[in-house]
């Protein structure tokens, strides 16, 4: 075993970057589960594009739009999948 020894201001602030980490991904995997929970499962864009048969260009230019909503979970675009459908029902596509 190795033991590492680090000043106390130096752990004070390890520390407190692994709480920010921790409640991060609190909030936003429970920000998750609670939609999977209630079937409202997001999608990637690269799954979008494939069920609308559209490029990853033609998606941002639908999302630039506002043609389709979508919403970022970190720094990760996603989008509900009840969105889509709703979409292709709409255009008549399904």
């Amino acid at each position: 075993m190795e033991i590492i020894t680090i000043e106390s201001l130096a752990f004070k602030e390890l520390t407190g970057q692994i709480r920010e980490i921790a409640a991060y991904v609190r909030k936003y995997g429970t920000a998750i589960r609670e939609e999977n929970d209630t079937g409202k499962e997001y999608l990637t864009s690269a799954e979008v594009c494939e069920m609308l048969h559209i490029s990853s260009r033609t998606l941002q230019r639908m999302r630039d739009a506002k043609v389709i909503s979508f919403t970022f979970v970190g720094n990760a675009c996603r989008f509900r999948r009840s969105d889509i459908e709703k979409y292709l029902k709409e255009r008549g596509t399904t």
